[in-house]
Formats: structure tokens, sequence, C-alpha cells
């Protein structure tokens, strides 16, 4: 980590966010308005239950409390609660996300360079209701997975041997991460990842009152103001889709209904579904895919790596996204209210309550036409997957999804035809949403 002014990193700014450098070079900023520039390698935890983590003289992450840090860092960067300061991301990413024992719960997704985060809390001070809450934060994406299975013992133990390192046997797709970073922090790789950031001290908050500073005050304004469309709008939805269960007396339990509403938090861009890995933004990718070719010998299937992925809808090359009832990462998470429920049915039960929804909200009578909602109902699929579809003729089998999705195809930096993993964990019980 290294304090700079402005102009030390305003072409760094400009280019990946022209618009923000616009505005603070008509501020034109004297020399006490710094700015830390951080770098840290793929899986490094930069918040973990909420609280920062930053490099102390020694490269180590520690807390902004911690003693072998100046304590002017806490007073600069301290403010949101002692969690992440307003932060532009320029080089590659960051995901913030929920830790769970078996899953993480992305919150935004990949946050990509150029994107400028962290502003909620201080443009509302005194009242905000943004707790520190309890989000971890990694370089890279942390929900990121390998889609054919990896935990075959003596291919593991190679790998381990070969590469010296500690991680055991990823029994499920949350230990796939741990495996990643070590492999991505080894010495033999050429070229090491890692995420740039730089951190925006409290001064640059102080003075919002100052004819000076209304442009920076409003450009936070406005990209806090799009980032916030969903949660200031749901409390309308879940009326909406109150509304529509008494109309059509549907009584689904709270485990299909949660996974609904999160299928169409994706399917308007506001959530991540997931979707393959096809450059190294969220990870060392192609490193990481070489390391299980070569070494693990993975030669049955493609080295497919999954990771967040944003919908978006109204792009020319928009790519499809997937969610697995294998692997929930909805932000509402009711527990099933019944016992030995399988995937099949809860595919149906989804199946049958988000055409149920979809048609509804096509009714004039909401008055919802000019939302991403209606527009999702008119023009998003919802696709069902599994590998066993015999007994099951509304399912597609999950030998379908590459055909349609080239993304599938991507290994270790080039487009290949591999055998797709029909049967692995994450395709049994899969939505693609397109």
């Amino acid at each position: 980590m290294e304090e700079c002014t402005w102009e030390q990193v305003r072409e760094t700014v400009r280019g990946v966010n022209a618009e923000l450098a616009a505005i603070i070079d008509q501020i034109s900023p004297d020399k006490k308005y710094t700015v830390f520039r951080v770098r840290c390698p793929y899986g490094s935890e930069i918040l973990k239950k909420g609280q920062l983590q930053v490099p102390n003289k020694n490269g180590v992450l520690v807390p902004l409390n911690d003693s072998s840090l100046d304590p002017r860092l806490g007073e600069l960067l301290g403010y949101n609660l002692g969690s992440n300061p307003v932060t532009l991301v320029v080089k590659n990413s960051l995901e913030l996300f929920f830790p769970l024992e078996d899953r993480t719960v992305p919150f935004y997704g990949l946050i990509p360079a150029g994107k400028l985060f962290g502003a909620w809390r201080i443009l509302s001070p005194g009242t905000s209701l943004q707790p520190k809450f309890m989000w971890d934060m990694t370089a890279g994406a942390r929900s990121i997975f390998m889609l054919p299975k990896i935990s075959e013992k003596e291919r593991h133990n190679k790998l381990k041997k070969t590469l010296r390192l500690s991680a055991e046997i990823p029994k499920k797709l949350i230990d796939h991460w741990q495996v990643f970073t070590e492999i991505a922090n080894h010495p033999q790789i050429t070229q090491p990842w890692e995420v740039e950031l730089l951190y925006f001290p409290i001064q640059w908050f102080e003075n919002f009152d100052s004819p000076t500073w209304l442009p920076f005050h409003h450009y936070l304004l406005n990209i806090a103001w799009k980032s916030s469309e969903l949660w200031r709008n749901q409390f309308v939805w879940n009326l909406i889709f109150s509304l529509i269960q008494e109309r059509k007396n549907i009584k689904p339990s709270s485990y299909i209904a949660d996974t609904v509403k999160h299928l169409f938090s994706i399917g308007i861009g506001a959530l991540p579904g997931f979707a393959p890995a096809i450059d190294n933004t969220a990870a060392p990718i192609i490193d990481i895919q070489n390391a299980y070719l070569d070494i693990y010998n993975l030669k049955d299937y493609n080295p497919t790596i999954m990771q967040p992925q944003m919908f978006i809808s109204d792009a020319e090359n928009n790519r499809p996204v997937y969610y697995s009832l294998q692997f929930h990462t909805a932000i509402e998470f009711s527990l099933k209210s019944r016992e030995r429920t399988s995937i099949t049915t809860d595919l149906y039960e989804i199946m049958s309550l988000l055409n149920k929804y979809s048609s509804e909200v096509l009714h004039e009578q909401y008055n919802i036409d000019a939302t991403p909602f209606y527009t999702l109902a008119k023009s998003t699929s919802f696709d069902f997957f599994h590998s066993d579809t015999k007994l099951y003729p509304s399912l597609i089998h999950s030998r379908e999804i590459p055909k349609e999705d080239p993304s599938f195809n991507f290994c270790a930096g080039k487009m290949i035809e591999g055998d797709f993993p029909e049967t692995t964990t994450f395709v049994r019980g899969c939505i693609r949403i397109k």
C-alpha cells in the first residue's frame, strides 16, 4: 500500500473511469487529498466480517486497528464503521459476499475495474440504515469452482505434491477456492494475478456543501441511486408477488417463493447468476486450468470454471447465466419446509410458480409495464436442466447446455470442443436465464 497524490494516480483513474477523472480534475484537489493505492494477490481477504484488512509494512493484511499500522490509517480510512472506505477498482475485480458454511451469497457479483463503491453511508451521515454487517470481500472471485469433479484422491495428491499445496481434497464446490488460491500464488506462475484498488480517505467527503465539490457529490449520489434500484423498490415487488399469490390462490413454500424471487432479480440484472469464466479478470483462470490439465490430469472433461456473472439482457452479445439448486446463492434463503423433496420436484414447483408470476406480471392491472420485471416476463426465458429426464418431459437434459452456450468450451485461453460433465453437481438441477 502506498499513499499517492491525485497527480500520481490521475492517469490510472482516467484509464478506467474517465468521467470520475474529469470531475476530480475540475476540482483540482491539492496535495492533502491523497488516495491509498493497494495491490493484493488473488484470494486476499480484504474484508473479514465487515472489517477492512490493509497491508502493513511486511505485506501482511491486518485490521485497521492493528498495532503494526500507523494509527493515522484508522482515522483516514475507518469512516464506514471500520468497513471498506469508498473504493475504486482499477485492475481486475473484487467479490463482496456473505459466507455460509456450504456456500456464499454474492452481493454485487464481481466488482470490475472502473467501479466506485462504498459511498452509501457517507452520503447519509448520522442517519444511514446501512450496518457494517458481516460481509467478506476477496481479491478476485470467491464464489468460484470447477464444473467437473476435482476430488479424485490420487490426482489431487499429485497436484498437491507437485505444487507443494496445503489444501486438502475439495469436498464441496465452496472448497475449490482454497485450492485455486494456492495455485494462483505459486512461485511458478509467470504472470502473477493481483487486484489494484484506490481507497479514498475521509477528507474527500468533508466539503460536499462547497460549490467546487458539488459535481463530485452528485457523481456519488448518482452511482448510489443506480446501485440501490432493486433495494429501494423491493417492498413494492414483495407486495406485488403477495397480490399475485392471493389472486391466484397460490401457496408456495417459502423456499420455492424465495428462489423464484431470486431468479427474477438475476433476470433483471440486479443480482448475479453464474457463467463460465472466459478471461482472467475474476482469477488467473488460464493458469488454474493448465494446472488441472497438466498436473491433475483432468482429461475427461473441459476444465470449465464457473464464476459470478451479471445477466445483461439488452447487451448485443449477452451471455446466459445459470442458477443451481445445488449451490444456493439467494439473498433470502428460507429453509425447506418439507423433508425429502427431490431436486426434480423443486424444479417443477419453481417452474410452475415462475410461469404464474410471469403471466400475471404481464397483466395491465398491476400497472408495471414500464419496469424491468415486465420486460423480463416478455423477453427472457428460463430453462430447467437435469441429468435425469426420463420421467420429467418438461426438463431438458444437462448435456444440451453447451450446445447453445459456447463459453463452456473455453479452455486455457482458447475455444475447444470438449466433453461436458452432464452429471456434475451444479447442472443436476440447473436453471438457465437467457
